[in-house]
């Protein structure tokens, strides 16, 4: 697939790294990310027809005033208008949305748009009922190195069902959350047979790449720990009944599964 990302920020870049970790499947043609400003527009349109011809993914990052560009948006598979948590850029993205260049013709279906943040999903009509959430520097790293451990592995799986889902029907107006689900567990028709199939595909290779990492981390914080349970001495005071040495943190190769290229010493 050819999907276009599009936000005057740095979600359309997020976007795009958890995008292209979620559909780079093995077996598969090498996808890609292309990423710039109006300097690459020219250029953009030959990668998107190399990227079709070749029958691999390619995801693009551009920005706001790129989307009523009909040489990128006539090949695109799937254009979505992203944001990030500040106002100024969900103000953007809103405007963007209901601009002419986000208007469907019958050449171009009209874009969706994504909470690339923490934020409360936009109650536009053409909201991914998804938040991929914003990506810490640690995240986009590990993307880049082909890592989609821990947190990563199930940011990619659902992000991946849900631009699935978009794309085999462009022009919907809304996707029920409980598709994307169901997309993932039990298909009624043919087509959402193959697309759990793909989805289930998908899930497989990220799993093959993600142990347990709390197999490997026996000193893991836990969530709870009773031996340092809290309690009420006198009116607003608080005391630990026992105080224990926190266990010792871990290290970033820990973080991720054996055989992970972010595990491997640089």
């Amino acid at each position: 697939m050819n999907i276009g990302f599009f936000a005057d920020d740095s979600s359309a870049c997020h976007a795009a790294l958890l995008a292209n970790s979620a559909l780079n499947r093995e077996g598969m043609p090498n996808s890609g990310i292309l990423a710039g400003g109006h300097n690459i527009a020219d250029a953009v349109p030959a990668y998107l027809d190399e990227a079709a011809a070749s029958q691999s993914h390619l995801m693009l990052a551009l920005p706001l005033a790129l989307l009523g560009d009909i040489s990128i948006r006539s090949r695109l598979d799937l254009a979505v208008v992203s944001f990030g948590p500040e106002p100024l850029a969900h103000d953007g993205a809103r405007r963007a949305m209901a601009s002419k260049a986000a208007q469907a013709t019958d050449a171009l279906s009209p874009p969706w748009m994504l909470a690339s943040c923490n934020r409360a999903l936009p109650e536009a009509s053409r909201a991914l009922p998804i938040r991929i959430g914003t990506l810490r520097r640690a995240d986009a790293a590990s993307l880049r190195a082909g890592c989609t451990c821990g947190t990563l592995h199930w940011r990619a799986i659902g992000f991946a069902a849900t631009l699935r889902i978009a794309a085999d029907d462009p022009y919907a107006t809304r996707i029920d959350r409980a598709r994307v689900v169901q997309a993932m567990t039990s298909g009624a028709t043919a087509a959402e047979i193959e697309l759990r199939s793909d989805l289930l595909d998908l899930a497989v290779d990220l799993d093959e790449r993600t142990a347990d990492v709390s197999d490997q981390n026996p000193n893991r914080r836990r969530l709870f720990d009773p031996s340092r349970r809290i309690a009420r001495r006198g009116a607003g005071r608080t005391l630990r009944e026992s105080r224990q040495p926190l266990p010792a943190p871990m290290s970033a190769a820990s973080r991720h599964s054996a055989g992970c290229a972010s595990s491997r010493p640089a």
